[in-house]
């Protein structure tokens, strides 16, 4: 009894496989990370592209990378899942970097100084944030 239950619930799982790749220059995406929509269960592309992971054939797949619009594919009886993912429109706004996080430029309020290693090599002092 027990082995025709464990051969239902394979029968429901499959293998599925395939190659991520850039839709503007059908180039492979490498750490595209590929997840069951709704589960933990997932990987990453390799240096090619590939990916391969055990997934439910009523499962969705959700492939998310940096830059890239996102795309999700029904695996129905597919065991080979091809992807193409375009560039993602987002504007970014210039960040400035300071010593206590980040801000966006156009709402920083106030002085930003550049101070150089030499400078402060060169002073008197007993610790580095009083030369600062």
């Amino acid at each position: 009894m027990f082995l025709l239950s464990a051969l239902g619930v394979a029968a429901q799982e499959a293998t599925v496989s395939g190659v991520v790749t850039a839709a503007d220059d059908n180039s492979p995406l490498q750490g595209v990370a590929v997840q069951v929509k709704g589960t933990a269960s997932g990987t990453n592309t390799d240096a090619a592209g590939r990916y391969s992971l055990q997934a439910p054939r009523g499962g969705t797949l959700v492939f998310r990378f940096v830059g890239l619009n996102t795309a999700a594919e029904a695996i129905g009886n597919r065991t080979v899942i091809n992807v193409q993912l375009s560039t993602s429109a987002t504007d970014l706004n210039e960040v400035i970097v300071t010593g206590f996080g980040s801000q966006i430029k156009q709402d920083l309020t106030g002085n930003i100084a550049r101070v150089k290693g030499t400078e402060i090599q060169a002073m008197p002092v007993p610790t580095v944030d009083a030369a600062l």
